[in-house]
């Protein structure tokens, strides 16, 4: 997360390059590897806004209004994602399932 400031003088945090970050990367694919994330892409996927939920890659509470990406793993466990930490998650399991 990237903390910047938005015209008006008031505090935005967003999500930069999280899918580009190594440390993120890294994380991907040690709980991919540990199972700790869904071992099969989402069949289908929503995006929507949501409160106070941890995201699956990367820990962060994912507050209210902020963008998030859920679906339904197999064993009926819903996974959270920001939308970087998703793509973060892809780019990651693409890698594991090549390895």
């Amino acid at each position: 997360m990237q903390q910047s400031t938005l015209d008006d003088g008031s505090a935005s945090t967003a999500l930069t390059s999280v899918a580009d970050d190594p440390a993120v990367r890294a994380r991907t694919q040690e709980r991919l590897r540990k199972g700790l994330l869904p071992a099969a892409r989402p069949r289908r996927i929503w995006a929507g806004q949501e409160a106070d939920e941890l995201c699956s890659v990367c820990d962060m509470v994912i507050g209210f209004g902020d963008i998030l990406c859920e679906w339904l793993v197999d064993d009926g466990h819903q996974a959270r994602m920001y939308p970087m930490c998703y793509d973060a998650f892809i780019a990651g399991m693409d890698s594991h399932c090549a390895a």
